[in-house]
């Protein structure tokens, strides 16, 4: 059980790979298989245990969550039969049940000291199976290997990477969408960090580093706001009660260790381009698309913000618009002058996406399922503000990371979510390794980027 839930977290996001070859009328992932052979594992598992699933009971904020997902489908699916599409805008309504319930159902029953342990080390095999990917990315963008493996006709797994402005590679790993990957990075490193920072300070730098090589405002945002965040909210009072335990000890020879490489690389590339004219020049030319990234007056961040704009419009157009909207995953047939021919284009916004396509009640159901686990200050809490911020300005509502991130947010992993009505608690179900003290701790293909 403990490694199938390792795969799923490594493979959650994998959108690169297409068990169809690219024959299929989806793009079938890794994640769409391996859900429901984690939940039918998880069921027997408990029923081999005398844990029958008719006996299990949901506690803490699981009902809730639970009974705002069932909203989320109802209002999702009556917005359906206002589409002009009504065939593709049901099938990615049935892609939104299998992946917000998918999360919801592997965090209700898989145990959750063996899920803790299990997304820890599914985190580390996503990191590295990222960096894999990655430098696959680098040798197809340099010729060295195929961008279609095995075969052009036969496209399992797509490696080529895009690229900003013609010449910079946003290297995603396994996620087609840079911005996607950057989310993916987010809660592999919230995953690590909370588990035990010290044991991963290579772990958090690598992801670092690959965050900042997607150049996703969204994603970099998203975890800058979640870090203050954890700070402000958490932060002093662990480290009072590390104070009172004796928990801080000096910094580790690792981190010693990473902060003299990064002050030495940092000082090579000053001193270098401080004495090549030449070099200062190139560095110019291949930096000025990357800068462009971070301004919202021209570039994609312009093209952001009207989309944003039309789909505002759009969903104000008139009182039946802004209660119903104009059917859940249909926005591509308002933005054709956007993304001609594109089936994926969307107004890249969860919030402006919802209220545009299934109306008001939706957009309120959506902002309940963020913002309670924000309000509720759980020790997980960061996590919303992750998906809170980079929901901005990514329609990021049918991402895999996106509900897993959210579901742990609600439910977090301390904190035992499913009860067994007259069945005394199973030692079975402990952690294989028990510990003295625990610790704190896909899709179809979505619309491409507006650069």
């Amino acid at each position: 059980m403990n490694t199938l839930v390792a795969l799923w977290c490594m493979l959650l996001a994998a959108d690169r790979v297409d068990v169809f070859a690219g024959a299929g009328p989806f793009v079938l992932t890794p994640f769409l298989l391996l859900t429901p052979l984690v939940v039918l594992s998880a069921i027997w598992a408990r029923a081999r245990a005398g844990e029958p699933l008719a006996q299990l009971q949901l506690e803490g904020r699981a009902p809730l969550l639970r009974w705002l997902l069932l909203a989320l489908i109802a209002v999702v699916t009556l917005s359906v039969f206002v589409s002009m599409d009504v065939s593709r805008s049901a099938m990615r309504a049935m892609q939104l049940v299998v992946v917000a319930f998918g999360a919801f159902a592997v965090r209700a029953l898989v145990p959750h000291e063996r899920l803790r342990e299990a997304l820890v080390r599914g985190a580390r095999w996503g990191m590295v199976f990222y960096a894999v990917m990655a430098l696959f990315q680098m040798a197809a963008l340099l010729g060295v290997i195929p961008d279609r493996l095995p075969s052009a006709a036969l496209p399992m797994v797509n490696l080529m990477p895009s690229l900003h402005g013609g010449l910079v590679p946003r290297l995603s790993g396994p996620v087609v969408d840079s911005n996607r990957s950057g989310l993916l990075l987010v809660l592999y490193g919230a995953l690590l960090l909370r588990h035990d920072w010290r044991r991963h300070v290579g772990m958090l730098a690598l992801t670092a580093l690959f965050l900042l090589i997607t150049l996703s405002r969204s994603a970099v945002m998203a975890a800058c706001v979640a870090l203050c965040w954890e700070v402000l909210v958490h932060g002093r009072a662990r480290g009072q009660a590390a104070l009172r335990h004796g928990l801080l000890r000096a910094p580790s020879r690792a981190v010693l260790g990473v902060g003299a490489v990064t002050s030495l690389f940092v000082g090579g590339v000053a001193a270098s381009l401080l004495l090549s004219p030449r070099l200062r020049a190139e560095a110019s030319r291949v930096l000025t698309p990357v800068t462009e990234r971070f301004t919202i007056d021209r570039g994609s961040g312009e093209d952001h913000l009207r989309l944003l704009a039309r789909g505002v419009e759009t969903g104000t157009r008139s009182v039946p618009l802004a209660l119903h909207g104009m059917g859940y995953g249909s926005a591509h047939l308002a933005l054709q002058d956007f993304f001609p021919g594109d089936r994926y284009g969307n107004f890249h916004s969860v919030y402006v996406g919802i209220f545009a396509e299934s109306g008001m009640v939706a957009l309120l159901v959506v902002l309940l399922l963020i913002g309670v686990p924000i309000a509720g200050g759980t020790s997980q809490g960061a996590l919303a503000v992750v998906v809170a911020v980079f929901g901005v300005f990514y329609g990021a509502l049918a991402e895999p990371t996106f509900w897993v991130s959210l579901v742990l947010a609600w439910l977090p992993l301390e904190v035992a979510v499913l009860a067994v009505s007259g069945v005394a608690p199973n030692p079975g179900w402990r952690s294989a390794r028990p510990k003295a003290s625990s610790n704190a701790t896909a899709v179809p293909s979505t619309a491409p980027s507006t650069s």
